[in-house]
């Protein structure tokens, strides 16, 4: 039997305005986070209630040059990036999961995501390199396995500057 989550209560327009601020501050600096600062900032987003859809450039008033990846870029698709970069391959998986329903990313980005779950989901993947090679390009691999080793992280997210 289907149990649908409870819903957390709106925040109110003060509490909107101070989550907004915190999201902001940690997205300026996203590439310089340490690993606490990513843990931190992850907890914070699967607390404060908002949706997966929801876009980051539209709750936190910043804007984005000419990057695709930063117009794109959703909750959902950020707690991943962070679940990443931290190391956390339960949440990794739930991203991975939730990527994979949404419609709204580019097909490249997609790709690395689903690459990044079948790498967590399948058991010596050295057996099945080259077919992983083939089904998702040579390119897409590696960055998703630097993903998943921490080598990169936050990829295609370039920095904002503090003049957003």
């Amino acid at each position: 039997m289907f149990h649908p989550k409870p819903e957390r209560p709106m925040p109110t327009e003060q509490q909107s305005i101070v989550i907004s601020n915190e999201i902001r501050t940690a997205i300026l600096r996203l590439q310089q986070l340490d690993e606490a600062e990513c843990a931190a900032l992850l907890a914070s987003l699967q607390n404060i209630g908002l949706a997966d859809d929801e876009s980051i450039l539209e709750i936190t008033h910043l804007t984005a040059a000419a990057n695709p990846a930063w117009k794109t870029l959703y909750i959902g698709e950020l707690k991943t990036l962070l679940a990443l970069a931290i190391g956390d391959k339960h949440a990794t998986l739930e991203g991975c999961n939730w990527i994979h329903h949404f419609g709204q990313m580019e097909d490249s980005r997609r790709r690395v995501y689903r690459c990044i779950d079948g790498l967590i989901n399948m058991h010596k993947t050295e057996m099945f390199h080259h077919s992983l090679e083939l089904m998702y390009s040579t390119e897409t691999l590696y960055l998703a396995m630097d993903l998943l080793k921490r080598k990169q992280r936050f990829f295609g997210l370039d920095e904002l500057g503090l003049d957003m």
